[in-house]
């Protein structure tokens, strides 16, 4: 039989940590700055009914054509997208496009409010 609080742990997405006690509790600090950010940068802006403005403009983009200056527009939509959420202070973006995998990689550096620094990097498929 499977151990609940291994597969708990296994599946958890960046929502659960580990507390001083040993205990399961809510992320806080970078590990949930993180994991949102990993959220909203993977949600598609206009998806959630309640907030229309939260997620990620690029996506929209990825199934334009490549045209001069994409990749450069891709980089501003993934930057916007990490600084719409308030504990981040400063964020800078990458984005290179691979045309034979039609493929998007995206490094987006930030800092936040606490002092505190992070990454996010993703491959998006062109479509």
């Amino acid at each position: 039989m499977a151990d609940p609080l291994f597969d708990l742990q296994s599946e958890a997405n960046g929502d659960l940590a580990v507390t001083t006690q040993g205990d399961f509790g809510l992320a806080t600090g970078e590990d949930s700055l993180n994991a949102d950010l990993k959220r909203r940068f993977g949600t598609p802006v206009g998806a959630l009914f309640y907030d229309l403005n939260y997620g990620n403009p690029m996506l929209a983009r990825l199934s334009q054509p490549t045209s001069q200056g994409f990749e450069a527009a891709c980089a501003q939509d993934a930057r916007a997208c990490v600084m719409a959420d308030p504990r981040v202070v400063d964020a800078s973006a990458s984005v290179t496009v691979d045309r034979e995998s039609r493929s998007v990689f995206c490094r987006v550096e930030y800092r936040d409010s606490s002092g505190g620094s992070g990454s996010l990097e993703e491959v998006k498929v062109l479509v």
